[in-house]
């Protein structure tokens, strides 16, 4: 599937962002989608990750997306 996307165009492939939304809209819900690349498919990069470094990676931006958050909920109030 990520090599079809990447023949396609697409810079990355999300792996749960789509039925996430679907659910929340369905529920009607308003939804804002942020994401984090953590990884390179194997398939495509030349060295794969551990899922210890995948985890450090997303520990990384966690503080990033806490501040993002922070002031997304600021300006909405």
């Amino acid at each position: 599937e990520v090599r079809a996307f990447a023949l396609l165009g697409a810079d990355a492939v999300g792996m749960s962002t789509v039925p996430e939304v679907i659910a929340a809209v369905h529920s009607s819900m308003e939804v804002l989608g942020i994401s984090v690349i953590t990884n390179y498919t194997g398939d495509l990069a030349k060295n794969t990750l551990s899922h210890e470094e995948t985890l450090a990676i997303a520990n990384q931006a966690s503080t990033k997306l806490i501040r993002l958050a922070t002031e997304f909920i600021k300006e909405e109030d």
